[in-house]
């Protein structure tokens, strides 16, 4: 078929606009599914840990930042007046008594047949030479173990974090006076506390072999209490949660609601679910607060990505449309990449990977894909560490989490929680601990 002249024109103009129309816009949109993640892996591989100068970073100079930033990622920092201050990554070694641990057991641990952990006494249970040595799949659930054992002291307790609940419209800044100074539109707000108080696998208590002197102290790893404490229509309502060291037995979830002013059993499936109407689940608290052996996992690699490991902010901001990408100073950590697929059929996640800091083992990154591999959630964490000696008191050398932000890309919707209150790594007395963890005191007075 022979093409007019003037038919040649037109396509000629439509084809320099559409150039104009790409030349102009700052960053490009490109897939988000899982696909996209594998290839970007690949392609970027060798981006190093100082291959970015520190200094500010803004839109303009968003693409010296996509080797570091995953697919479906890279697009929320596309937005005007982006503000990236990269610091030179830093080094965070644990307390001297965690590193004694750690040598003293080392080379007990294993991997079981079925995934789950075998041998472990205390501190890190693997090296970074059996983790680059092993298969994708040992490796892989070695990585999470690392996780789960990482060094966090006691635990601690945060009194008061405020969690916006965030959908799409609304012009920046969305509130200063809580710290969101990006766009969005807040629908609620909640407060909360949560308490995590580890009684097994102590590095520091070696005297007392490893243990807290408390019920549970022999077959736990830690407890969880969190509370809401605002708004009054749901102020009250508790979880209890008891983690096994043996994994195979399954965590014991308590929930205490108000309105039917009774306790009852949360069952495994239930904590798939959204929790208090966020875009977290239970698991998704911290990046990745699940069972190991709820998902079958494989190492995919080592990848540089950026994320806030130590804020510069008492209380975090935040900016971008949705008011979900902090504020702060970003560094460049070489992290573990993890992939974790449910076993449960009937999960609402196809898989999750994760970023895990290869020197703290905290969550750098996760995200989250649906069962069409396509990228659903960014959730991550804002840390600041503490500056305390090494060989001194244990509570000040850990990573403490700031805040912890998700994105949900399919809804347009995003939550902010955001630590108020100043955390207490002190360690709890006996008495207290029993009382505050007490499924059988929830409900009374009430």
């Amino acid at each position: 078929m022979t093409v007019s002249p003037l038919l040649n024109r037109m396509f000629g103009l439509c084809d320099a606009l559409i150039s104009v129309m790409l030349l102009s816009s700052p960053a490009i949109a490109v897939a988000n599914d899982h696909a996209a993640l594998q290839a970007w892996l690949t392609d970027a591989a060798a981006a190093p840990v100082d291959g970015l100068a520190p200094g500010s970073y803004d839109r303009a100079r968003l693409a010296e930042l996509a080797p570091y930033l995953p697919p479906g990622y890279q697009d929320q920092f596309d937005f005007a007046g982006l503000e990236f201050e990269l610091e030179p990554t830093q080094h965070y070694a644990p307390h001297v008594s965690y590193e004694d641990a750690s040598l003293r057991f080392a080379g007990q641990a294993r991997i079981a047949d079925d995934g789950s952990l075998a041998g472990h006494q205390a501190g890190q249970p693997f090296t970074a030479a059996q983790i680059e040595s092993a298969d994708a799949v040992t490796a892989g659930y070695m990585v999470a173990w690392d996780h789960v054992h990482r060094w966090e002291h006691l635990g601690f307790n945060a009194p008061d974090t405020l969690i916006s609940y965030i959908r799409a419209g609304g012009a920046a800044p969305l509130a200063e006076t809580d710290g969101l100074l990006g766009g969005g539109v807040i629908e609620r707000q909640m407060h909360m506390s949560y308490r995590r108080t580890y009684l097994s696998g102590l590095a520091p208590l070696a005297a007392q072999d490893y243990r807290l002197p408390v019920r549970g102290g022999d077959g736990l790893l830690f407890k969880e209490r969190i509370e809401v404490l605002a708004p009054f229509d749901v102020a009250g309502t508790t979880i209890i949660l008891e983690r096994p060291l043996d994994q195979t037995l399954g965590d014991q979830v308590n929930s205490y609601l108000p309105t039917e002013r009774r306790v009852r059993r949360l069952s495994a499936r239930e904590r798939a679910d959204s929790w208090m109407g966020t875009n977290w689940t239970l698991d998704d608290f911290g990046g990745y607060a699940g069972l190991v052996m709820d998902n079958t996992w494989r190492y995919l690699g080592r990848k540089v990505v950026p994320y806030v490991s130590n804020t510069r902010n008492e209380h975090v901001l935040t900016q971008g449309p949705l008011s979900a990408i902090p504020l702060d100073r970003w560094q460049l950590r070489p992290c573990y990449v993890v992939e974790a697929v449910p076993r449960w059929k009937g999960h609402p996640y196809g898989r999750r990977v994760l970023f895990i800091d290869a020197e703290t083992f905290s969550v750098a990154l996760t995200l989250v894909y649906d069962r069409d591999e396509r990228l659903y959630k960014v959730i991550n964490g804002t840390y600041a560490h503490g500056d305390g000696a090494l060989d001194g008191d244990p509570s000040l050398t850990t990573s403490r989490m700031r805040s912890s932000l998700v994105l949900n890309l399919r809804d347009q919707t995003a939550n902010v929680a955001r630590v108020l209150e100043p955390t207490d790594y002190a360690p709890p007395k006996t008495a207290f601990l029993e009382r505050v963890f007490s499924v059988a005191d929830l409900n009374s007075g009430r």
